[in-house]
This record gives C-alpha cells, structure tokens and sequence, in this order.
C-alpha cells in the first residue's frame, strides 16, 4: 500500500492531512472547526507549539501550533470533507487501521487476555481523560458566567449577579434552572435579554437587575 499521508508511532500530523485534503479554508481556521466535532484533546489529538522553519530550513523566533492526530480521528476528519481527497484519505486511514489489527491479533491464550487488559486500560484512560476535560470546560464556562456585563451595566449572568450579591450556593445546575425563570420573566415583563460572549462557548444570557432580584428573592 503506497503512503498517502505519513503516520508516526499511529499519530497523523495535522497539516499533513490538511495539506493532502487541499483545504482552501486557513489551516487554524479548519482545525478548529474540525475540533468542534466533539474530539477531546489528549485523547484524540495533542498540540505543540514549536518554533516556525522557513523553507530553506531557516527556524524562526515565531511560534506556530502542531496537532497530531490519532488515526481514528483523521479518518472521521477525511470523511465530513465531503471531497475525493477526503475519500481517498478514509480508505488510507481504513486500510492502515485493517493492517493495524491483522498484526495485532493474538496468537495464543496469553496474548489474548493481555489484549483484553489492555483494551479495558485504554478504555479507563479514555474516560479518565474526557472527565477531566468536561470539568475543565465546566470551570471555563462558569468564570465566563461569573463576569460581570454588559455594555449598560444593568445586565448580568445568573452565576455573576449571585457572585456580586454575595448569594453562595448557586452551581450550574442551580443558575441553569433560575436562567429558564428568568428569561420567562424578561419576555413577560419585556425586559431585554442580553447577551455576553466567549470564543468557546457563544453566547451566555445575561438579565436585567431587576430580574435577577426578583427571581432572587423568591428563590432564596
């Protein structure tokens, strides 16, 4: 089988695979986008930042990001392109993970088990590692929510008016169900809903003072 796209120790680089997909889109751009597809990074990919090497080998002060990428993660990237290189790169990736597996394939009883162990181990891993990041992403999302906004300084988040006031006791699950009282107030009282905006997570709602202190002050 002729390499399409290189692959190191089962890792794909990331602008390899962009640069055999010809995307037109910039490279940060795409990967970013790619990422939103729900890959963790850690599990599904690892970033570096290494200095920029010009094409005469020359390397710059400048710093640029890597991604390597599993196997599996090109694959599922290779086929959303909706392009014959992108369908080219999936039966790559396919045929490398059918070798994969043909070599891997126990011989004996002993080899099987220590497969087994070692499946069940990365799975572990795995789910370790996306925990981690799905509380890490909690943690971003609640300083986002813990701002205090907006433009006229009459808005803020649930978390961020509870942050102000002093009001302890106000988790995610706690603002999420006081932030559905409240935008059902706004819209009966005709108060505007506004709105505070993080790169990751879009928009977070903000309300109006007056708002937050009633559904406040009937929830505490």
């Amino acid at each position: 089988m002729n390499e399409l796209i290189k692959i190191t120790n089962d890792k794909v680089d990331g602008r390899d695979l962009y640069e055999f997909l010809q995307v037109e889109t910039p490279f940060k751009k795409w990967i970013d986008r790619m990422i939103e597809y729900g890959f963790v990074e850690g599990v599904d990919f690892w970033t570096e930042d290494k200095n920029v090497c010009r094409t005469d080998g020359t390397i710059m002060p400048q710093k640029q990001t890597e991604y390597s990428l599993t196997i599996n993660m090109a694959k599922e990237i290779s086929m959303i392109q909706r392009s014959e290189r992108g369908k080219q790169a999936r039966l790559y990736f396919l045929e490398c993970e059918r070798q994969a597996k043909e070599l891997s394939k126990p011989k004996t009883t002993g080899e099987l088990l220590m497969q087994h162990a070692q499946a069940y181990l990365e799975h572990e891993r795995r789910m370790a590692q996306i925990e981690v990041t799905q509380k890490e992403q909690e943690q971003r999302l609640l300083e986002v929510e813990s701002k205090q906004m907006t433009i006229d300084k009459n808005h803020y988040t649930i978390i961020g008016y509870a942050n102000l006031m002093g009001i302890k006791g106000v988790n995610r699950e706690v603002a999420a169900n006081l932030g559905r009282k409240a935008s059902k107030l706004s819209n009966k009282q005709n108060y505007h809903i506004g709105k505070e905006y993080d790169a990751k997570y879009g928009a977070v709602n903000t309300y109006h003072v007056d708002i937050l202190q009633e559904i406040f002050r009937s929830s505490f």
